[in-house]
């Protein structure tokens, strides 16, 4: 390390003995100080509070509960409040153009695999391919109309696709592409049912509206492309609605327009309508996959056991994941905004369990809001945000996943606020591979019980103020500012400001500016509506 990044303190003989011996007075007064008057941590009862909210969650009996409710019946319902933000869901029947007739015929699927090749590339297109055997790349198409399940099951018949029983279920055998000027609708107790051993899928280019409907995949492992599984993915300047419905087990391998359900847009191509999924039970599914698509809305859904992200936000601004419970498996992010998403929202949503950070913004994810949410017991961090400047994490619960706490590493204007994190394994705050001007916000948090209270490695300007370290004792700061531990001991509930600068010295003041003409709104930390 630079010795110009190095704090100028040292530990060694006698100045070692000075240091300790001054440290023990600190904590001393410190105690005796009243300070602020955060509440105090009880982990052990949060930790009960928590399992009891995860009965609650997976009860059955009790049917899937929002957040919000959930959350109230062993009070926490303060830390998944969503305020101003509430996107509804879309009124009415988006469909295709007033008066089409409805029509379809027989088309060679590789068609459609091209256009979705224009939104999301090729990787992936030789497995669906293979999954058909080699002398079928037959799909019925949908050119124009609106289509019913009942509707779709006359045209797999008139075009001698196949033959389909008749009922509210539909088992198809064929993959299906809703065209650009063509819709699909299902509806009340409908079930659509892809079949993965005749290698089933649809290509959306239209518009989907599920409507209290179920999709699953059935049928044994395709034999021509044991990987492959069903999937539906929305593309072009296709949209889709789903609200209320039940969906399970999509998606396979690693791209995001096979990755179950997806929605995967060129910039070139606006869509007719806003893309919403609200109220649906997500199960055993890859994941939901939104890329280069504006205001995209996911609210109010429940997770289950994904096999991938179960939210990925790539490339799509003012996206908002709101009121959601993740819960089960998940080997990676259960929310990951990525690659450009600026100004998410990410608020009041339940996770529990699972490996890898709860919540990441990275690459250049501008001002992205992660408020109100709780993330327990995580393999892996909390809520991490890398690379994206101006950044706000306030209002969450991050307690007892087995690294870090809240990580912000190379983002400037970041602002850690108003959150409770105890028992996390790591580090329960962490700030990282910063600019020696960057300057990162700590206000006001509860931190307990973690492997240590604030962590940094080349931090850039840190400004603490209002944060309650005194159930964090004596673990308090590790890294490059260890040795400014005493610091913070004689003000362990934060009653005054202090500025940890690069070059090693410890402040009570700051200049903002630089910081706030970066990040506009800066100094108004919490839930807004954008």
């Amino acid at each position: 390390m630079p010795r110009r990044l190095r704090p100028e303190i040292s530990v060694k003989g006698q100045t070692g003995r000075i240091w300790r011996h001054f440290l023990t007075i600190a904590l001393f007064i410190s105690l005796a100080t009243p300070g602020h008057t955060l509440p105090k941590v009880d982990v052990p009862k949060l930790r009960v509070d928590i399992q009891t909210l995860e009965t609650t969650i997976n009860d059955t009996s009790v049917g899937i509960l929002p957040p919000y409710q959930a959350a109230r019946q062993v009070g926490l319902e303060s830390f998944v409040e969503t305020g101003a933000i509430f996107t509804g869901r879309v009124s009415g029947w988006l469909g295709a153009r007033k008066g089409a007739v409805l029509s379809g015929q027989t088309m060679d699927v590789r068609l459609g695999l091209v256009k979705l090749a224009q939104a999301d590339g090729a990787p992936g297109n030789e497995a669906v391919l293979k999954a058909l055997g080699s002398e079928n790349t037959h799909a019925l198409v949908l050119l124009s109309g609106e289509a019913t399940l009942s509707d779709i099951r006359g045209l797999l018949a008139i075009n001698r696709l196949q033959v389909a029983p008749l009922g509210p279920s539909l088992t198809l055998d064929v993959p299906l592409i809703i065209w650009t000027k063509a819709s699909v609708r299902l509806g009340l107790g409908e079930t659509l049912l892809l079949n993965r051993a005749s290698g089933a899928f649809v290509l959306n280019f239209g518009n989907m509206n599920i409507d209290h409907a179920t999709i699953a995949v059935t049928g044994d492992e395709n034999q021509f492309s044991p990987k492959f599984i069903p999937f539906i993915a929305t593309a072009g300047s296709g949209s889709v609605q789903v609200d209320g419905a039940a969906i399970s087990g999509l998606g396979f391998g690693h791209s995001a327009k096979f990755s179950g359900f997806s929605v995967v847009r060129h910039a070139l191509s606006p869509a007719r309508y806003p893309t919403r999924i609200t109220n649906s039970v997500f199960s055993d599914v890859a994941g939901v996959s939104i890329q280069g698509v504006s205001h995209a809305v996911v609210q109010g859904n429940n997770f289950r056991e994904t096999r991938a992200s179960a939210v990925a936000l790539a490339r799509s601004s003012y996206g908002r994941v709101v009121s959601n419970v993740f819960t089960g498996g998940m080997p990676t992010n259960a929310i990951r905004i990525a690659d450009g998403s600026n100004n998410a929202i990410v608020a009041g949503n339940i996770i529990l369990k699972g490996e890898r950070a709860g919540i990441v913004v990275k690459n250049n994810s501008k001002a992205a809001l992660v408020t109100n949410n709780i993330v327990w017991r995580r393999d892996g961090g909390g809520i991490q945000v890398v690379k994206s400047d101006c950044g706000q994490v306030s209002g969450n619960l991050v307690f007892g996943n087995t690294q870090k706490g809240i990580e912000m590493r190379n983002s400037r204007g970041s602002l850690i606020d108003g959150n409770l994190i105890a028992a996390n394994q790591s580090a329960g705050i962490w700030v990282s591979a910063q600019d020696t001007t960057d300057q990162t916000f700590i206000r006001t948090n509860r931190i307990a019980g973690n492997g240590s209270g604030l962590e940094t490695a080349t931090a850039g300007v840190l400004v603490l103020d209002g944060n309650d370290f005194s159930s964090q004792f004596p673990r308090l700061l590790k890294g490059e500012w260890a040795r400014q531990t005493h610091v913070i001991a004689r003000n362990l509930t934060g009653q005054e400001q202090i500025v940890f600068s690069t070059n090693g010295t410890v402040t009570d003041s700051v200049d903002p500016t630089n910081a706030q003409e970066l990040c506009p709104g800066l100094d108004k930390p919490g839930l807004v509506s954008q």
